[in-house]
């Protein structure tokens, strides 16, 4: 099941890259963020509770030739953290997202905040291989689950920007992560 996950994630990525170079007027970006995420899965129905650090590489399109409120991205979340009774966790998530960026100059009058600071929101899937250990029994396992990420960008300039979001699951394992980061427009 990891070969498989991580094969979606390669393929997605492959895909984003090749649209990008073929198309002209296509935009891309690369983006990195730590945070902070809480993990809660079951093992053996045995709930969880795990504090994690989060560190997320990201590579993003924009689609739509000369619109850049619309995104697609692929990135690999990478969770280390643990709980009580020794509980050490890891977890790696392959994930698809659709952004959808809201231009604060389109709803309030122009000025240079509304130019720099654009609110998003985003949906997609992933697919969490979680390792849990509790002493010295590993457990591994592979779901599938639901996204939604809401956030800010903050534009330092056309090339370079500050990221902060929330993100949250929608099916098992529940989880939840907060992080901020940097994006690096690359065309």
């Amino acid at each position: 099941m990891k070969k498989i996950a991580l094969g979606i994630l390669l393929t997605c990525m492959a895909v984003c890259s090749f649209a990008a170079e073929k198309k002209d007027g296509i935009g891309m970006y690369a983006k990195a963020e730590i945070g902070y995420s809480f993990w809660a899965p079951e093992i053996k129905d045995v709930y969880c509770e795990s504090n994690c650090f989060d560190i997320t590489p990201t590579f993003g399109i924009y689609p739509i030739k000369g619109n850049r409120n619309f995104a697609l991205e692929a990135s690999l979340d990478m969770n280390f953290g643990g709980g009580k009774n020794d509980l050490k966790t890891r977890v790696l998530v392959p994930q698809v997202m659709a952004l959808f960026y809201i231009p604060l100059e389109s709803i309030f009058s122009k000025s240079k905040l509304s130019e720099k600071l654009v609110p998003f929101a985003g949906a997609g899937f992933s697919i969490p291989i979680q390792t849990v250990e509790i002493g010295l029994y590993p457990e591994s396992a592979t779901s599938f689950t639901m996204n939604m990420q809401l956030g800010c960008l903050f534009k330092i300039n056309n090339k370079i920007g500050i990221t902060a979001d929330l993100n949250s699951a929608l099916l098992k394992p529940w989880n939840w992560s907060i992080k901020a980061g940097a994006i690096y427009t690359i065309k």
